[in-house]
């Protein structure tokens, strides 16, 4: 059936659920993505209203794009390792299959070895070091000793993507440069350092047969 998106106190999929970062920075640009919830798709338009209206129709649609993603992950054996909660915010582990790929900007949950509760973090650094690997994550953790780290999703696009959208929000009107509002409104010309596409000529015909070889 169709998800009904996170509960109070938690968030719920795939039959698992993570119990909520009590201390976490709600204003903190990961928070979207270790406090995942459900966003409804905004419908996009053919032309925007100003930068504002872009980068929040964009912005909604990354963690709209994001919570399918999350809704599609697993905690899955075969993609998790055992580690040890060193501080705050950093994880270690020698074990083999945590060394085998980079999990910067991967969604894991942590499992307390006492099985007290899950918890969702995004991995923020890494460090490989003779015989073990170090991360740092955001939020911090709440456990400490041994844990078990189960890999999610890559969402390092996401993170990217959202960002983007969170600076131009930012930015405000400055950001709309002359080739901006070409984005927003396709159907304007608007002057800027660029030019229209050749329609006849040598320049068009060496344009047409590039792209039609």
């Amino acid at each position: 059936g169709r998800s009904s998106g996170p509960r109070r106190g938690g968030a719920r999929h795939s039959g698992n659920r993570y119990h909520p970062h009590r201390s976490a920075d709600p204003g903190d640009p990961l928070a979207p993505f270790f406090c995942p919830r459900e966003v409804p798709v905004m419908p996009v338009p053919l032309e925007f209203e100003s930068p504002t209206h872009y980068a929040t129709v964009m912005a909604n649609n990354i963690l709209a794009e994001f919570w399918h993603t999350f809704q599609q992950a697993q905690m899955l054996d075969s993609q998790a390792f055992t580690a040890v909660a060193v501080d705050g915010s950093k994880l270690a582990s020698d074990a083999a299959s945590a060394m085998q790929e980079s999990l910067f900007h991967n969604l894991i949950a942590v499992r307390a070895g006492d099985h007290s509760g899950t918890q969702l973090h995004v991995i923020t650094g890494q460090k490989v070091l003779p015989g073990r690997v170090e991360w740092t994550c955001k939020p911090a953790l709440a456990c400490r000793g041994a844990v078990r780290v189960y890999s999610l999703a890559y969402v390092g696009s996401h993170i990217a993507e959202y960002q983007c959208a969170q600076e131009t929000l930012s930015a405000g009107p400055s950001s709309c440069t002359p080739l901006f509002r070409s984005i927003l409104c396709p159907s304007v010309g608007f002057p800027g350092e660029y030019v229209p596409v050749p329609t006849g000529g040598p320049a068009a015909r060496r344009l047409r047969e590039h792209c039609n070889p």
